[in-house]
């Protein structure tokens, strides 16, 4: 099911889903991936978002961002979200040789968010070297 934001819900008050702004990594993920798709496929609204998530301001891009080598963080559209013991990142990272792919780490019960900035970080990194090797022939 599509999460429902507070927002829809303010509009229509009887609308079908969670009662708060929710979503779980799975969704956010399969999100990613067709905006990715439809920016592959030459969709202007497809452009339009990784255009808007690729430049988001220096502050939200402190997690998955950061842990892919400083040349290629320019490819790495990301949305944060944060509350008192919530740390969230999700993004499509684009590798050298323009393959793709989504990373979701969504935390809670964050006692330090400087350490899970940081487990952030070091997820993406793993993630990168694993992932971003050129594709065998």
């Amino acid at each position: 099911s599509n999460p429902v934001t507070r927002f829809a819900r303010k509009l229509n008050p009887s609308a079908p889903g969670p009662p708060k702004n929710r979503a779980a990594p799975a969704e956010v993920a399969q999100l990613l991936s067709y905006i990715s798709s439809r920016e592959r496929a030459g969709h202007p609204a497809g452009t339009e978002m990784l255009r808007v998530m690729r430049g988001a301001a220096t502050n939200h891009r402190t997690r998955i961002p950061q842990g892919v080598p400083p040349p290629h963080r320019q490819n790495v559209a990301n949305k944060t979200g944060t509350l008192n013991r919530v740390v969230n990142d999700s993004a499509i990272v684009q590798t050298p040789d323009r393959r793709r792919y989504v990373l979701v780490i969504f935390l809670d019960g964050v006692k330090a968010h400087g350490s899970a900035e940081a487990f952030c970080r070091q997820v993406s990194a793993l993630c990168w070297r694993e992932l971003a090797q050129p594709a065998e022939r």
